[in-house]
């Protein structure tokens, strides 16, 4: 009878300390959940033009990051790798907003993609996170780091 009282006991506990757990993850929507491990948010912004400060549209933007954790408009659970888009026809983008364990490693690659069209033919280049310019746009609580707008200002060579 004593043996049947505790394991009953322990298995109610187990059950309210596992609720007790996602319960604390329940949090706003814009707000990372938070197990112990530090996050940070990110979009990376810019424009892009060619050595005589021509804007270049169509010019492909990856953003890479190792380290993704979420990305906005995606579904829950799903492997990020980073996002990519494309310069508009002023030679600007804009990245979704990104979440991350840190900023530190990521990279951003332009690519020339459409060849000839809209000006010739370019280099690509890859830029590492601390090439760009960071402003704080949210603040951060607790293991969350907050919120940054990194903005790139590229000139592509022509090959």
């Amino acid at each position: 009878m004593k043996k049947k009282r505790i394991i009953t006991v322990r298995t109610l506990l187990s059950g309210v300390l596992a609720m007790l757990g996602f319960a604390g993850c329940a949090n706003s929507a814009d707000t990372p959940c938070e197990y112990g491990m530090p996050t940070v948010g990110y979009r990376v912004t810019g424009e892009v033009k060619d050595e005589s400060g021509k804007p270049l549209p169509g010019i492909q933007v990856i953003v890479k990051d190792d380290h993704l954790l979420g990305k906005e408009g995606a579904k829950p659970y799903q492997r990020y790798e980073g996002d990519t888009i494309y310069t508009d026809s002023k030679g600007a983008f804009q990245s979704a907003m990104i979440v991350s364990s840190y900023l530190k490693e990521q990279e951003v690659i332009f690519n020339d993609v459409d060849g000839k069209e809209n000006g010739g033919e370019f280099e690509s280049v890859k830029m590492s996170v601390d090439d760009l310019d960071s402003k704080r746009i949210k603040k951060g609580d607790g293991w969350y780091s907050g919120a940054y707008e990194l903005k790139a200002k590229v000139q592509l060579k022509k090959k």
